[in-house]
């Protein structure tokens, strides 16, 4: 599926942005076992959600606030995972 959507966008000339699912366990088999650090950087574990985290302090605050601390959490992940200053610098 990403070598698909890669041949699309190859003939065009303006930037693409290009998202994919990627697999540890498919790129470690794809490098014969090693995953190089540039790949290692992007496959970062992700958060798993706990008992007391991130979902209660959202569902313990007040309805009107929930969207806007949601919108916040959501804008400063992106921010982080495409190495922006903040979330601010995400458009909600």
């Amino acid at each position: 599926q990403g070598i698909a959507l890669f041949d699309a966008v190859l003939g065009r000339s303006e930037p693409q942005l290009l998202l994919v699912p990627l697999e540890p366990n498919a790129l470690s088999r794809g490098f014969g076992g090693y995953i190089p650090p540039v790949w290692r950087e992007l496959i970062k574990a992700p958060r798993r959600a706990h008992r007391g985290g991130w979902v209660t302090d959202i569902a313990s605050l007040p309805e009107v606030q929930r969207l806007s601390a949601v919108l916040e959490a959501v804008r400063g992940e992106i921010a982080r995972v495409l190495s922006l200053p903040g979330g601010d610098a995400v458009e909600a």
